[in-house]
């Protein structure tokens, strides 16, 4: 993350589980914080689902799945992103996220 991220300082893997549902990792933020997610999908090469599990956002809940399929000569990587905030619509910008 922190190589292609320019708001994560660096990024770690949290237990012993490296890869698959279940597995974590901290990204330690830039200017300030830290969020812990959580592997909810996996499609060995081809997706990964992440939800965030601990962090200090304005929001109930956050997650994605991430796929990556081949398409001609390249990879067409995409996204699906699902998030509720705190407080209703109102929340971020009380909060300043």
């Amino acid at each position: 993350m922190q190589f292609y991220n320019p708001g994560v300082r660096v990024a770690a893997i949290e237990g012993a589980k490296r890869s698959g549902v279940g597995a974590r990792r901290s990204c330690d933020l830039l200017p300030k914080g830290r969020v812990v997610e959580r592997v909810t999908h996996w499609e060995d090469g081809r997706a990964v689902g992440l939800e965030l599990d601990e962090h200090d956002w304005p929001v109930d809940f956050m997650r994605w799945v991430t796929r990556i399929e081949p398409l001609g000569g390249g990879t067409r990587i995409t996204q699906s992103l699902e998030y509720q905030v705190k407080f209703g619509p109102v929340g971020c910008f009380s909060t300043g996220w």
